[in-house]
C-alpha cells in the first residue's frame, strides 16, 4: 500500500474541505463561542485491498489511527485564525517507519480565515478565503529540506433551500514551498567518511528526487443535509505540482521523452456525517487519493484503484461540549 501512504496528505486536505462545506451549513447561535471549531478528530482508515488477499501478488493490509488537533479563535464574525496538527500510527506493518507501533506527526498548519466576507448578489454565491503556513514538524517534509510553505485560498459556496440544505462549494489554493535544497535528502549518507571530505556530506545525502516547488488544488465538493443531524457529501480535488527545474547536462544519456516538470494527481471523497450531539460527530466514508498515472505510465482507474481506503470518524467540538455542560 505505498501508494496510500505517499498520498495522505492529499486525502487529509480534500477531507479537510469536505468538513469545511459541511460547517458552513451549520446556522450560527445568537452569541456564538469565539473558540467555535475548535476540538479533536480521531479517524481509523483500512485499504481496500486490506479485505482482498488475492487482489495482489503481495498482501500487503493497512489499518492506520490518526489524531487531528485543531484550535480556532473568531474574532468577528467573518475573521478567524487557526492551528492544527495530527498523529498518525498504523496498526499494521508499516513500510515505511523505522520502529515498530512508531507515531508520525504531522506538519504544523497555522492560518488566518476570512468566512463568508462578501457575497455576489448576481449569482447569491458567498466568498470565503484565507492564508495559511505550513511548518515542516512532519519527518517527510524534513527530508525534503522543507522550511515553510504559503498558502493563499479562495472559495465560493451556493446554497439552496433543499431537506436540510444543500451547498456547492468550488475552492482554489496555491501553495509555494520554500525548501533548503532542491531535492530531497537520505537521513545518513550514503559515504560515511563524507564528513571529511572537501565537499561535506550534502552531495552524499541527496536522493535525486526533485522537491515541488509549487502546487495548486482546484476543488469541488456538494453536501445535502438529510435531516437536521445527518448529512451526505460528495467531492474530488485536482493537484497540480511543479518541482523545481532539474540539472540540464548532456552527459546524461536517460532523458524522458516528455517534460517531466509537473505532475498531476486526484482525490475523491464520499462521506456520510451524523451529529447525534452538539459535541459529537461521526463520519463514514470512502476516499482515493492517486497519482494521474501508474508506473507503467497507463491512466489510473478513477474512484476506485488500489489507493482507495475506508474511514471512521469520530469527532469532538470543544464549542459544543461547553454549551452541554454548562446552563
Amino acid at each position: 500500500m505505498h501508494g496510500t501512504r505517499r498520498n495522505k496528505l492529499l486525502l487529509s486536505t480534500l477531507t479537510a474541505s469536505m468538513l469545511l462545506a459541511l460547517t458552513a451549513q451549520a446556522a450560527a447561535e445568537d452569541e456564538p463561542a469565539a473558540y467555535r471549531g475548535s476540538g479533536a478528530n480521531l479517524r481509523t482508515t483500512v485499504s481496500a485491498l486490506s479485505f482482498d488477499e488475492a487482489a495482489e501478488p503481495d498482501y500487503n493490509p493497512y489499518v492506520e489511527s490518526t489524531v487531528d488537533l485543531r484550535a480556532m479563535w473568531w474574532f468577528t464574525d467573518w475573521l478567524n485564525t487557526s492551528a492544527s496538527m495530527g498523529f498518525s500510527r498504523e496498526l499494521t506493518e508499516s513500510d515505511i517507519t523505522t520502529q515498530g507501533g512508531e507515531t508520525w506527526p504531522s506538519d504544523l498548519f497555522l492560518g488566518v480565515g476570512f468566512s463568508r466576507f462578501a457575497n455576489v448578489r448576481l449569482l447569491n454565491i458567498d466568498l470565503s478565503g484565507g492564508l495559511g503556513a505550513q511548518l515542516p514538524v512532519s519527518p517527510s517534509s524534513q527530508a525534503r529540506t522543507l522550511l515553510v510553505g504559503v498558502t493563499p485560498s479562495l472559495s465560493g459556496t451556493r446554497r439552496f433551500d433543499l431537506l436540510g440544505g444543500l451547498s456547492l462549494t468550488y475552492g482554489y489554493r496555491a501553495t509555494k514551498y520554500f525548501h533548503e535544497y532542491t531535492t530531497a535528502e537520505r537521513e545518513t549518507p550514503l559515504i560515511t567518511s563524507c564528513a571529511s571530505a572537501g565537499r561535506g556530506c550534502e552531495p552524499y545525502l541527496n536522493t535525486g528526487v526533485r522537491n515541488v516547488s509549487w502546487r495548486q488544488v482546484h476543488s469541488g465538493s456538494v453536501s445535502l443535509g438529510l435531516i437536521d443531524t445527518l448529512s451526505v457529501s460528495v467531492g474530488t480535488s485536482v493537484f497540480i505540482d511543479t518541482v523545481y527545474d532539474g540539472v540540464q547536462d548532456e552527459r546524461i544519456s536517460f532523458v524522458a521523452q516528455e517534460p517531466t516538470d509537473n505532475r498531476h494527481s486526484i482525490a475523491y471523497n464520499l462521506g456520510l456525517s451524523y451529529s447525534p450531539m452538539p459535541s459529537v460527530s461521526l463520519g463514514l466514508g470512502a476516499s482515493t487519493a492517486n497519482a494521474q498515472l501508474a508506473p507503467d505510465s497507463t491512466y489510473r482507474a478513477p474512484f476506485f484503484n488500489r489507493n482507495t481506503t475506508f474511514y471512521l470518524d469520530v469527532g469532538l467540538d470543544v464549542a459544543g461540549l461547553v454549551s452541554q455542560v454548562t446552563p
